[in-house]
């Protein structure tokens, strides 16, 4: 005899029907503010970034109008990633 031969040891403690759904709604807003809150903190850090002079910011790989471009999407967006985006695409251009 093992354990699965009691129907009581056999149950399921996995949530089903609305407590499934209300699972699902609760990780992925957890996940999304996640996201928004991550955006925030690098939004702050490429402010920073655009306080750098000129030659900085093309020593980088950037420009002005790069960063003003992504500083001006949606708060929700990460900055950072977009502008990593722009400066690999911006060295390549150079070479």
């Amino acid at each position: 005899m093992n354990v699965c031969s009691i129907p009581a040891a056999c149950t399921s403690t996995r949530p089903t029907g609305i407590g499934m759904t209300l699972l699902k709604a609760l990780l992925g807003g957890a996940g999304r503010a996640r996201t928004v809150f991550f955006a925030m903190v690098n939004r702050r850090t490429a402010r920073k970034i655009q306080e750098m002079p000129d030659w900085q910011l093309a020593d980088i790989g950037l420009t002005r109008q790069d960063m003003h471009d992504v500083l001006s999407r949606p708060v929700g967006t990460d900055p950072l990633v977009e502008l990593a985006d722009r400066a690999r695409f911006n060295c390549r251009c150079i070479h």
